[in-house]
């Protein structure tokens, strides 16, 4: 079973993507690039944790937040020391919402990783 990753498989490709339009005016910033890559390391767990399907990634072409959009079957957490929390804490935003399959969709917006030049 392939098992997709945020970041390698997804994320990344979006943000080199975003780098090349937004350049030479903005570069991205190598620290805030790290803090992201944790991001989504622990989406990917989050992923692993509850049989996700897929990731949707976007950067907002105004503000430059990044968007994550996780698709899976359903989020049963027990506990607040849970690691979904602690992404809730470090998003600008988050919500919930359905897929036209009926699965759980869950987004969360992180900061801009580019620093004007």
């Amino acid at each position: 079973m392939f098992i997709m990753n945020c970041y390698d498989d997804v994320a990344g490709i979006v943000i080199d993507e975003a780098s090349k339009r937004f350049s030479p005016l903005w570069e991205i910033n190598p620290e805030n690039l790290n803090i992201f890559k944790n991001y989504c390391d622990a989406i990917d767990s989050i992923s692993k944790e509850f049989d996700g399907e897929s990731f949707e990634v976007e950067v907002d072409e105004i503000t430059m937040e990044i968007t994550i959009v996780l698709e899976c079957f359903e989020v049963l957490i027990h506990t607040k020391k849970h690691l979904f929390y602690e992404l809730i804490k470090r998003s600008v935003r988050f919500g919930f919402s359905t897929s036209e399959d009926g699965n759980l969709l869950v987004k969360f917006v992180f900061p801009s990783l580019w620093d004007r030049v």
